[in-house]
């Protein structure tokens, strides 16, 4: 029976042959590497969101130090420190005993994007606590929460019905006006958002009641914004005769807090500015 012939070493059989075997050996070490890089990303990317989570944490508790540096700290500032950003809520809610001001929030977190057929990221939100023993005096702290502390936003309370502001009343009631910018200002262009319920205040102004607020906040509307009286309830009106609320309807607003109406009728310390392009929610 005739025996195999040998692939020699040194010749070109030999070393085409060693050539295949680390070929082969490479690509074995590709395909592992390569598995094992698949099995480990979720976990990669998750602890990357998560650091993330906590870069955002402590950017919102500076920005809120900063929103209160004045002494103050109005519930348009705080909605403009933490905005809603898709999954996280943004504010949940905000309690006040004396001075001190507690912020709960669900901040977002964002891992690196990655693109297969369709663009992907990862995402986490978290819920914290945001501790101000008093505006203008020491910086804020943040601790986490439970994630059951931000699973149900709490309802805003319902607008209680009142009579007709149309028609004048024995004690006086005033008539119900909205403040707006003069002819020729700009929007604010800002980004924070105010969830809410459209209300009138007890002195006839048009205002927004959050969830978390102890009082209404007053809101800023462009020029040539209206409200009207229609059975009984607000309706607030855009410059080209489109509805944008009644009174007792849930907005969102987007724009910023203004300090510039401080002193007008209807205006507190802190506004809410409302860009000009609104829609109601």
């Amino acid at each position: 029976m005739a025996r195999r012939p040998k692939v020699r070493a040194g010749t070109p059989g030999g070393r085409l042959f060693s050539g295949c075997l680390t070929v082969l050996g490479l690509l074995l070490v590709a395909v592992v590497g390569g598995m094992v890089w698949l099995e480990t990303r979720p976990a990669r990317e998750e602890a990357q969101a998560r650091e993330n989570l906590r870069e955002s944490v402590e950017r919102l508790r500076a920005r809120l130090g900063e929103a209160a540096a004045d002494g103050r700290l109005s519930d348009a500032e705080i909605a403009q420190v933490f905005p809603p950003s898709k999954p996280a809520e943004g504010v949940v809610g905000v309690t006040r005993r004396g001075e001190a001001v507690t912020v709960v929030a669900e901040v977002l977190g964002l891992g690196p994007s990655s693109a297969f057929i369709f663009v992907t990221q990862r995402s986490v939100t978290g819920g914290y606590a945001f501790d101000l023993p008093s505006p203008g005096g020491s910086r804020p702290s943040s601790r986490e929460l439970p994630p059951e502390a931000c699973a149900v936003r709490a309802a805003t309370p319902p607008v209680p019905e009142r009579p007709d502001r149309a028609r004048p009343t024995a004690d006086g009631e005033p008539p119900v006006r909205i403040l707006t910018r003069r002819a020729g200002d700009g929007s604010p262009g800002l980004y924070a958002h105010l969830p809410g319920t459209l209300v009138v205040t007890d002195d006839g102004c048009v205002a927004v009641r959050t969830a978390w607020g102890d009082r209404p906040t007053a809101v800023v509307r462009g020029h040539g914004w209206s409200v009207e009286e229609e059975n009984g309830k607000a309706a607030v009106y855009s410059p080209e005769g489109r509805l944008f609320a009644r009174e007792g309807d849930r907005v969102g607003l987007g724009g910023g807090s203004s300090e510039r109406f401080a002193g007008e009728p209807c205006a507190g310390d802190t506004v809410f500015e409302a860009n000009d392009d609104q829609a109601g929610s």
